[in-house]
């Protein structure tokens, strides 16, 4: 199990598994770390960050760390280590719970001309979620598919604020639980 402790602007993760210390420190916008195990590769150290930010709960709202919430974030975490084996890097991770029908929005920072790909993953309670983007207020990219794997692939063509709105389209016993990933290409 991976226990972070965060304070400030350094986190410390425990890899009790590997009796190993990941410090990471943020400085400026850039990412240093050092390990016990020697160095990652950048990719590696993302998958290996967004594993445990969301197995910690650190990542978007605090929720109880329960099955469910562990659930969401197992297949979202899963979901990550495949997409860094093909090239994408781990940006952001959003999570929280909702009721059938609700929707939580959230606020994305996105770069003009970089390409993004935003997953969504829920707990085994939830058949249906779904993701919407906007800018502007107009939708630019939304996953309203009948399933818990709503995929969004989008470039901006201009750099700011974009609306991501996470809807629980069918949840058989709420609130269902949530996990969100922001990766970059």
């Amino acid at each position: 199990m991976i226990r972070p402790i965060a304070c400030a602007a350094i986190v410390v993760v425990f890899v009790p598994s590997f009796a190993s210390v990941v410090t990471i420190e943020a400085l400026g916008g850039a990412i240093l770390h050092r390990s016990a195990l020697g160095e990652m590769t950048m990719t590696a150290f993302r998958v290996f960050l967004a594993t445990a930010l969301l197995s910690s709960g650190l990542a978007g709202h605090a929720i109880a760390q329960d099955r469910y919430a562990e659930q969401a974030q197992a297949y979202l975490a899963n979901f990550a280590s495949t997409l860094a084996d093909r090239g994408w890097d781990f940006e952001q991770a959003i999570d929280g719970s909702l009721r059938n029908g609700y929707r939580s929005t959230r606020w994305i920072h996105l770069e003009a001309g970089t390409e993004y790909f935003i997953s969504g993953r829920c707990d085994d309670d939830c058949p249906d979620l779904d993701l919407k983007l906007y800018s502007a207020g107009s939708l630019v990219a939304a996953d309203t598919d009948d399933d818990d794997r709503p995929l969004l692939s989008f470039e901006p063509s201009r750099s700011g604020e974009y609306r991501l709105d996470v809807i629980m389209a069918r949840c058989n016993d709420g609130p269902c639980r949530f996990a969100v990933g922001v990766f970059t290409r």
